[in-house]
């Protein structure tokens, strides 16, 4: 689980139980992405960029169901993505599947932000989907 500088979780409480996510996959992102099983990993970078962010207080302490709000549409990811890299927009996926087409949206899962912060909501949203879906190296 990803911490706050003074050492608070950034995404749930103690007492936070897994809702459903209204039936909603997560923005830029098809339930195929998140049912391909166990070929899911931990993106290792991803987390260690994110700790890094949210150390530097790069956060934003919004409410559990603003994702849907608050990530980029798929116009603006991909005008991140043409300006930045596949190098970068890993960077902001706690997901990976290595066994996906390299440089392919489909190959990154369960967004952490927008590109700039960690947003509290997304990272709700990954664990709740994470632990749907048995990914538990990255819902934890």
């Amino acid at each position: 689980m990803l911490h706050t500088a003074n050492g608070g979780p950034v995404g749930v409480s103690p007492t936070w139980k897994r809702p459903g996510l209204n039936g909603k996959p997560l923005p830029g992102r098809t339930r195929a992405a998140y049912r391909r099983g166990m070929t899911v990993k931990l993106n290792t970078t991803a987390f260690e960029h994110a700790e890094k962010l949210i150390k530097t207080g790069k956060v934003v302490h919004d409410e559990r169901d603003d994702w849907s709000e608050h990530a980029k549409s798929t116009d603006a990811e991909n005008r991140w993505l043409d300006q930045h890299g596949w190098d970068d927009y890993a960077q902001w996926h706690l997901g990976e599947d290595k066994q996906a087409s390299e440089e392919t949206k489909g190959r990154f899962s369960f967004p952490l932000g927008d590109f700039t912060k960690v947003h509290r909501c997304a990272v709700i949203s990954l664990e709740s989907r994470a632990a749907q879906y048995d990914h538990d190296d990255i819902a934890k």
